[in-house]
């Protein structure tokens, strides 16, 4: 049921799994398009069935960047990146002005996966998201 906010997010979700059992995920449901439920689709392989409502298809094929929280989510970034950068110009550690992202995170945001999709969404006949 749903696979997280990012493909990083998914990866550490498929590990955690690995603990709990040693089946294969054979299913992701997508309850709803928001990025926080979706975006770890493109991690797993075509084995996969990713099922969802065909609206939540057509957002995740593009339809959400005209939706009004979008455009609100889109419209307030610049504020809060020109924020960041005030908060960054006015902090006087060195060492947390200069702080790197999670080695961990970053290696397995680049990590790529045999057989995995290219995050296309696929049309089917049983409102499955690929």
């Amino acid at each position: 049921m749903d696979d997280h906010v990012s493909p990083a997010a998914a990866w550490v979700l498929l590990d955690e799994l690995k603990e709990i059992t040693d089946k294969p995920v054979r299913y992701v449901i997508n309850t709803h398009f928001h990025f926080d439920h979706a975006h770890g689709n493109q991690v797993f392989d075509r084995t996969v069935d990713i099922i969802g409502h065909e609206f939540t298809r057509q957002m995740l094929l593009g339809g959400s960047t005209n939706m009004p929280l979008f455009k609100n989510y889109l419209a307030g970034l610049p504020q809060q990146v020109e924020q960041l950068k005030q908060r960054v110009a006015a902090e006087s550690d060195t060492a947390r002005k200069t702080r790197a992202p999670d080695a961990a995170s970053s290696r397995r945001e680049q990590r790529p996966r045999a057989g995995a999709s290219s995050g296309q969404l696929h049309p089917t006949s049983r409102s499955k998201l690929r």
